[in-house]
């Protein structure tokens, strides 16, 4: 029998059932094995840009579509579900979710969590995008923003596209910057975390996160 029929890649099955909608040659099964062969993952294929998978042969317009419709779906299913949890209490919850949005990035994203004095998610947005090794978020924008959304304590996230984590002498002194703009408006800013597509680090969980002692 043919091997393609019996792919045990994972992933293959549910991206094959998927395009079977909507690929009219029949060779869905073979288009899901090409996606994760160049992509490496179900999630990398969800998360790659629609040009990116467009180069691939075989995959249609339409399978691009499809594909990131249900990427579209997935997140506004991930960020009800954080609403459900106080992930703030939990390092590895809110690493899962950041890693979730933003692992597979091929260009430095940069994003804001909101949370309620509580500690309850209240929204997940984007700041700003850069390139592959750069991104320029303006302090102002991520002050608004969280002002805006009543926030009383923040997390950033921004992703690292080369698959290092290790925060630069840039990110620590941003962090500490925003930090202490934050306290005038009495937003604590919980944490900064950097996002690759193995790893995760957490300024907090690492201790990089400075009690900064003033009368607010």
């Amino acid at each position: 029998m043919d091997n393609k029929q019996f792919n045990t890649t994972p992933g293959w099955v549910e991206l094959s059932l998927l395009l079977s909608f909507v690929t009219k040659n029949g060779l869905h099964n073979e288009i899901a094995e090409e996606l994760l062969e160049k992509f490496g993952s179900l999630l990398a294929v969800f998360n790659t840009p629609a040009n990116k998978l467009k180069s691939v042969t075989g995959v249609t317009i339409e399978d691009v579509k499809l594909i990131k419709s249900v990427n579209c779906i997935a997140r506004s299913l991930l960020k009800e579900n954080i609403k459900k949890k106080s992930v703030l209490n939990s390092c590895k919850d809110l690493k899962k979710y950041c890693r979730a949005m933003l692992r597979n990035n091929y260009k430095e994203e940069f994003r804001l969590l909101s949370f309620s004095d509580n500690g309850h998610f209240i929204d997940d947005e984007i700041i700003a995008i850069g390139t592959t090794n750069k991104v320029v978020p303006y302090l102002r924008d991520i002050a608004l923003r969280a002002l805006q959304h009543s926030a009383s304590k923040i997390v950033i996230v921004h992703s690292h596209p080369s698959d290092n984590t290790k925060p630069s002498s840039q990110d620590i002194a941003f962090t500490n910057h925003i930090r202490i703009l934050l306290l005038d408006f009495k937003i604590d800013l919980y944490d900064h975390i950097i996002v690759s597509l193995h790893n995760t680090f957490s300024f907090r969980e690492n201790k990089l996160i400075n009690d900064i002692m003033r009368v607010i």
